[in-house]
């Protein structure tokens, strides 16, 4: 996960990043991954029970990270609530949606869409746009 992380932070274009894939394939550890790669030390648990976490980040082109888990959205006043619109438009901003399809808004189509699966070495992370 680290590498494909690395990788993408030194070349994706979009700041805001669809994870997708079963449970337990590797969202968010690449999550993590990815702000290490960015400098964040602190702990890095998973959003799926407060939706979503904010981070500050020391280096790199984004100095914010917003890390969403739409797995447990309700509805659309909890997906509202989340911003998404806001930090998707501030370019010193990533934003990284686990469970993207579970949202109703319409999602920037320059986003990057990633694709996690379970593989019998591990997992696997395909790129389906962007």
């Amino acid at each position: 996960m680290r590498l494909v992380a690395e990788e993408l932070v030194d070349s994706a274009s979009a700041n805001v990043w669809l994870l997708s894939g079963p449970l337990g394939s590797g969202k968010t550890v690449f999550a993590r991954s990815v702000l290490r790669i960015l400098g964040f030390r602190g702990a890095v648990p998973s959003p799926t029970f407060t939706l979503s976490r904010h981070y500050q980040t020391p280096r790199g082109r984004w100095t914010r990270v917003v890390h969403i888990d739409a797995y447990r959205i309700k509805n659309q006043a909890e997906e509202a609530a989340l911003d998404i619109t806001d930090a998707a438009q501030d370019p010193r901003c990533l934003v990284l949606i686990e469970w993207p399809e579970r949202l109703a808004s319409q999602l920037r189509t320059n986003a990057l869409r990633l694709q996690f699966q379970h593989a019998k070495t591990g997992r696997v992370v395909r790129r389906l746009s962007h």
